[in-house]
């Protein structure tokens, strides 16, 4: 029962995190403003998030001054490049802690945190609760809808 318990919670993980990709590619899709750099850069941090990753990667991957981007980056997307890196991170820190059991350490390595102490610290700041308190919750939000008593 518990099998299929957590296999209901990683399909509806997967299923949470392909309407969050959809409602982001529409979301950019539709008429934006932004430059073609801003967009590159932002795609460019989506796809290297768990490296580390400094001001300087991002410029040299769209081409332009740090001061410069960091002004038209600020202007287009209303946060600073290293607020958007670290939403991405941990966005996809979310996605790891709903659909896997891997230890918090993990999952700060996976995300481009450099420890977990970081990673906790930035974790609790940005959604109000510490990782490890946000999965269960997760979990018992989930449970509950599914009338399960059971909590993994």
């Amino acid at each position: 029962m518990q099998e299929e318990q957590a296999g209901e919670l990683l399909l509806c993980a997967k299923v949470t995190e392909l309407l969050h990709v959809i409602l982001s590619d529409a979301a950019n899709a539709g008429g934006s403003s932004e430059t073609d750099a801003v967009g590159t850069a932002r795609q460019f941090i989506k796809e290297h998030f768990s490296q580390p990753l400094a001001l300087a990667d991002i410029c040299a991957a769209v081409n332009l001054s740090a001061t410069y981007f960091h002004t038209l980056f600020t202007n287009a997307c209303g946060m600073t490049p290293h607020e958007y890196l670290t939403d991405v991170r941990v966005s996809a820190a979310k996605k790891l802690l709903w659909s896997s059991d891997i230890a918090i350490g993990e999952v700060a390595e996976q995300t481009g945190f450099a420890n977990q102490q970081y990673f906790s610290r930035v974790f609790k700041a940005k959604t109000g609760t510490s990782p490890g308190a946000y999965r269960k919750s997760f979990r018992r939000r989930y449970f509950a809808e599914h009338g399960s008593t059971d909590i993994v």
